[in-house]
């Protein structure tokens, strides 16, 4: 895989480990600072009924995953990923209302990353080279993260970072993330 879950290190919310409760690590966004996924704090943020009853997820008539997240506040967010080809997809995210919107793709940790443009990250894994090109990215990085592929072990790894800012108030707001493989 190239994209991952990064897991959990703990269920306990007291050891500072609580990082596999929130957007970020599951390739979510942060609409103005705010976790669009869960609310609560911990375990409990995952399971809570105020969290699953904002979700939905679909399949179009065109066989796309469609994710969408509607938020007390009635900000939406709706992910789209149509698959083209076996070596083409491409990830949309809409959002209806926002001032900044933080995304992030955790990477495996075998993956190696690096940084062509100002739109476009290079990933090279096994014996495979992927593009990913961004559209209205207004600062992309690559940094430092952790991902725990089994309960308690901890490895390095790193995610992609990526802003967009909706200076010109434009609703709704559309990126999209181009991979070639």
């Amino acid at each position: 895989p190239i994209f991952i879950d990064v897991g959990r290190f703990s269920y306990d919310s007291n050891n500072g480990k609580d990082y596999g409760t929130k957007s970020e690590s599951h390739g979510a966004l942060l609409i103005d600072s705010q976790d669009v996924l869960f609310s609560g704090q911990g375990v409990a943020s995952i399971l809570s009924a105020e969290s699953v009853k904002h979700t939905n997820f679909y399949i179009d008539d065109n066989n796309s995953p469609i994710w969408k997240v509607v938020r007390p506040n009635k900000q939406e967010w709706t992910r789209k990923i149509k698959i083209d080809s076996e070596s083409h997809i491409i990830i949309s995210d809409r959002i209806n209302f926002s001032k900044t919107v933080k995304g992030i793709f955790n990477i495996h940790p075998d993956t190696i990353a690096e940084k062509v443009n100002s739109q476009s990250i290079r990933l090279l894994f096994s014996n495979y080279q992927c593009s990913i090109t961004f559209s209205k990215v207004k600062n992309l990085y690559i940094e430092k993260s952790d991902f725990f592929p089994n309960y308690g072990k901890k490895e390095n790894s790193k995610r992609i970072v990526w802003f967009w800012s909706n200076s010109d108030h434009t609703t709704p707001y559309q990126c999209t993330i181009q991979v070639e493989i």
